[in-house]
């Protein structure tokens, strides 16, 4: 049986100018390629950094939205920062893009 990974963080040419990587990504995230590798994996791996909450980047919180509704399974490796909250809203409640044009 083949495995596939998606590494999100290799997989988007973030340097690409704005308009080439908007085109890639789609104006709809939920046909944008996270989604639908995320649809096509049998299991979400979340890798969590010690220094920064993940959390805090909305676009990571898309994704683990995506997981969820897609009904993966998600399984946590790696610590949150020290002061991070661990669960619920709260954990979420920081979440902001790094373009203020992505809110819209």
């Amino acid at each position: 049986k083949t495995r596939v990974f998606w590494v999100c963080f290799a997989a988007v040419p973030q340097t690409w100018p704005r308009g080439h990587l908007k085109m890639f990504l789609g104006m709809n995230p939920h046909h944008s390629p996270f989604s639908k590798a995320i649809d096509n994996c049998g299991r979400f791996l979340v890798v969590r950094n010690a220094n920064k909450n993940l959390y805090w980047r909305l676009w990571c919180v898309a994704e683990l939205a995506f997981a969820s509704s897609a009904n993966k399974t998600v399984q946590v490796v790696g610590r949150m920062p020290p002061s991070t909250t661990t669960s619920g809203a709260d954990l979420l409640a920081g979440a902001v893009c790094s373009d203020e044009e992505d809110t819209s």
